[in-house]
């Protein structure tokens, strides 16, 4: 900064309306407007230059990661002549619940030319959040049991005591399928691990929002293969300039769940002779977030309270994976109120938590959904049972198939609209929006009935075969 006021100064004229500027030594005399005008577009000239630079290296870093993809398929297409392909699930999430690949990792299971692990981890986003942080530790290890009382050969991708991620390479996958595409450690990331692995992904929720973060975000350009569970989202992709080589519409991989037939042991209801509810919040309650589909902050109180006295009605409370973080990390509650808010839904005799995977069966032996979350909407679609979808004023709303998904479904803005719905539809057993969900399920709704899971297999056999119908 010295060197440059040596060598430069700028001073204003008697009338204001001209600078000296001095530069080398040499003064010139400058009309005040026209210099701003130049020094606008001189500081539009540097944006334009620093925009395309930052392309540019998108563009370098898109490109080389095409290019270890191609030398690592070679890789595996020559060596899975003799041995098995590595296959690695990554739980880049403290929350077990939002891992969608069971049928997946079922099915690979079964398959003599893989093998399977999953891989413990989480994203950087503890690092930020104090509530994440805190009970990292306790999660981890959660999701290891969770997973090792499946049968999954586990192992972690985070050491907690050196509080450090572990390099995928040294599992030696073949291929990796992400849980989840936010906040990825640099050594976990796709620029990383496509130096020695394909990467793949399916969503662990449903592509039908209207938030557009979703198709801008690199992660899913530099994807070996995203398998989709809908067109309307893949015309998206397109449009958003993602390579369709990259994209495969399979259907939702976590449907795969209503082909199999309903495990009692996994059904957590107290009782066989009451209407059975759901009622699962959103996260997204806050306007800070990007969806802000989330209505808990209105109505939390409202719910806990009918549920106490509608003790001839079971429910089931089954929250987001992340909305006590973010009810903490937003101020709504401290951790120990949304502790004790857990622990009211606990201690009623006609109702409990539900906080893990697995709740497709407990979705087909309800009678009813309460909710706000757009995964949800889809993914109980199939039960053909009736919802009350929680409408926030905030919302980003939905795309084309979000659209057709929710038009089966009854709408409340307010506690008092809810409270007339719940009557109508538990107590006047009244559901007009039969009719309306069976058809969108017969013409609207992308649902692999052979199998999402199935169908991935096939596309990842084709690919070890060298055939281009993947």
């Amino acid at each position: 900064m010295d060197f440059l006021k040596k060598i430069l100064s700028v001073h204003k004229t008697h009338d204001n309306k001209h600078l000296i500027v001095c530069f080398l030594g040499a003064a010139l005399k400058i009309n005040r407007a026209k210099l701003v005008l130049l020094c606008d577009k001189f500081m539009n000239l540097v944006n334009l230059s620093n925009s395309v630079n930052e392309d540019l290296k998108k563009y370098d870093i898109d490109t080389q990661i095409r290019e270890n993809y191609s030398n690592v398929l070679e890789k595996i297409k020559e060596e899975s002549q003799f041995r098995k392909i590595n296959v690695i699930f990554l739980l880049n999430s403290t929350s077990c619940a939002k891992f969608s690949y069971d049928s997946l990792c079922e099915n690979l299971l079964n398959n003599p030319k893989f093998n399977v692990k999953v891989l413990i981890s989480c994203t950087i986003a503890f690092e930020q959040n104090e509530y994440e942080r805190k009970h990292l530790k306790e999660k981890l290890v959660s999701n290891y049991n969770y997973f090792k009382a499946k049968g999954y050969d586990v192992d972690y991708a985070y050491d907690v005591q050196k509080d450090k991620f572990i390099d995928l390479a040294i599992f030696k996958p073949d291929i990796v399928f992400y849980t989840e595409p936010w906040e990825i450690a640099y050594v976990h990331d796709i620029e990383t691990v496509s130096k020695f692995a394909l990467t793949c992904f399916c969503i662990y929720g449903t592509s039908m929002h209207n938030g557009s973060y979703e198709y801008e975000e690199p992660f899913y350009r530099r994807l070996f293969k995203y398998f989709m569970d809908n067109y309307d989202a893949y015309d998206l992709m397109i449009q958003n300039g993602v390579n369709p080589d990259g994209l495969q519409v399979v259907g939702s991989i976590k449907l795969d769940a209503y082909l199999k037939p309903i495990d009692n042991s996994k059904i957590q209801w107290l009782s066989q002779n009451k209407k059975r509810v759901i009622y699962a919040p959103h996260h997204s309650f806050s306007s800070e977030t990007i969806l802000k589909y989330g209505t808990f902050d209105k109505n939390y109180k409202y719910f806990l309270d009918y549920a106490k006295n509608h003790q001839d009605i079971e429910f089931i409370f089954k929250p987001h994976p992340v909305l006590k973080k973010e009810v903490v990390r937003r101020g709504l509650m401290s951790e120990r109120e949304i502790e004790h808010y857990f622990e009211q839904w606990k201690e009623l005799p006609n109702a409990s938590v539900y906080e893990v995977g697995d709740y497709y069966d407990m979705f087909r032996t309800s009678d009813l959904m309460i909710t706000d979350c757009n995964s949800f909407l889809s993914e109980y679609l199939p039960t053909q049972k009736p919802v009350i979808h929680l409408i926030s004023e905030n919302s980003v709303g939905y795309n084309a198939y979000g659209l057709k998904i929710i038009g089966g479904y009854y709408k409340s803005s307010s506690n008092d609209e809810t409270e007339k719905l719940l009557n109508s539809l538990l107590y006047d057993n009244n559901d007009p929006l039969l009719e309306k969900r069976l058809q969108i399920i017969d013409t609207s709704f992308c649902w692999n009935k052979s199998g999402a899971a199935n169908e991935i297999i096939k596309s990842i056999e084709n690919l070890l075969k060298g055939s281009k119908n993947n």
